[in-house]
């Protein structure tokens, strides 16, 4: 802003001191000498006249600087915000004002969608602040828990969290660091989980096949257990079929030798009779 000091000479006051000059008769005066206690009288005045000038020019230039000044703020400050002094933020204070707001929205999202993807396996945010012109606290870091779980005994659980802690971590428009070093952890938690589920599956493998094996082993058992009684079975017939054999035998040859000792021929019916 340009100063105004009221306190400047007046050009009246530097007409050129009285001198004493020879007096001439009327009409003997040269032309000089009738303008000459004349003009330094008009030249004054217009000086004068030229000051007042200048200073309403500066008065008014003032005026305009200090509206600029106060429309500028006013653009600058829409909503004749206020520091913690009381006074209204300067330009350079609402622009640090407004990188603070858009450093508050970003951090915030950011963390957020961590903890919306992480699910239980994610605790509440925490926030990092900065107090701003205005008094006001605007996040400008922060963090998120995550748990990157091994669930001991269940490897198909532990893939399950791995990749939820990869989908957490990776959320963000933009992972920082140490998101993508929390990813890469889950990620090698991932593979473990992933070589434990082969193994896993080849263990169920061999043990459905040795269980297979034992089932068509005792079948077989089994089988040979059938054919075995039904071979006990059929000897134990012929050998009562035999043994019938034998009697019935032993008992014709009893009868034929009774009929050659009795010296007689007795009826052929009797003796089918006696036989079967």
């Amino acid at each position: 802003m340009i100063s105004f000091n009221p306190q400047q000479p007046s050009l009246a006051n530097t007409v050129s001191p009285f001198e004493n000059q020879v007096s001439r008769p009327v009409g003997e005066a040269s032309p000089d000498d009738q303008q000459s206690t004349i003009r330094p009288v008009e030249e004054a005045n217009k000086s004068e006249k030229s000051l007042r000038r200048s200073r309403n020019d500066e008065k008014s230039d003032n005026v305009d600087v200090e509206r600029d000044g106060e429309e500028q703020e006013k653009q600058d400050n829409p909503q004749g915000q206020k520091g913690l002094d009381g006074e209204p933020l300067s330009r350079d204070e609402m622009q640090l004002i407004q990188k603070l707001a858009a450093r508050d929205r970003e951090v915030r999202d950011h963390e957020q969608a961590h903890a919306a993807v992480g699910g239980e396996l994610a605790g509440a945010p925490s926030y990092e602040y900065q107090k701003g012109p205005d008094g006001k606290n605007y996040a400008v870091g922060g963090e998120v828990p995550i748990t990157i779980q091994e669930v001991a005994g269940d490897p198909r659980a532990t893939l399950e969290n791995a990749r939820k802690v990869q989908r957490a971590a990776l959320a963000p428009a933009e992972p920082s660091d140490q998101d993508r070093r929390v990813a890469a952890r889950a990620a090698q938690l991932e593979q473990q989980a992933l070589r434990e589920i082969t193994q896993l599956a080849e263990a169920e493998r061999k043990a459905k096949e040795e269980e297979a094996d034992i089932r068509a082993e005792k079948a077989a058992r089994e089988r040979e257990a059938d054919e075995l009684k039904k071979e006990k079975l059929n000897l134990d017939e012929q050998r009562v079929s035999q043994a019938e054999l034998n009697r019935k035998s032993f008992e014709l040859t009893q009868t034929l030798v009774g009929i050659q000792n009795a010296g007689s021929n007795p009826n052929i019916g009797q003796l089918i009779n006696r036989v079967s």
